[in-house]
């Protein structure tokens, strides 16, 4: 279990969670990926990040950016 504490501008949270089990909004996925939005619907839009729709809303899982974060650290 990863367990991390969160500061995402606005999306503050001071107490510990798994980063797996949340769902971040597009604008806190790119924050915690330090990447702009529209780098972020690029990656959707090659695949490398799958989204997962909420309705209207589009969120990014945190096991999805984990995958994302440990396939580019392999790839190198």
């Amino acid at each position: 279990m990863s367990v991390c504490i969160a500061n995402l501008g606005s999306f503050q949270m001071d107490r510990q969670f798994n980063f797996e089990e949340c769902n971040f909004s597009v604008t806190e996925a790119a924050q915690y990926l330090r990447v702009s939005r529209s780098y972020l619907y690029k990656l959707f839009a090659t695949g490398s990040l799958r989204p997962t729709k909420l309705g209207a809303r589009t969120i990014v899982r945190g096991a999805e950016m984990k995958r994302f974060m440990t396939d580019a650290a392999a790839s190198g």
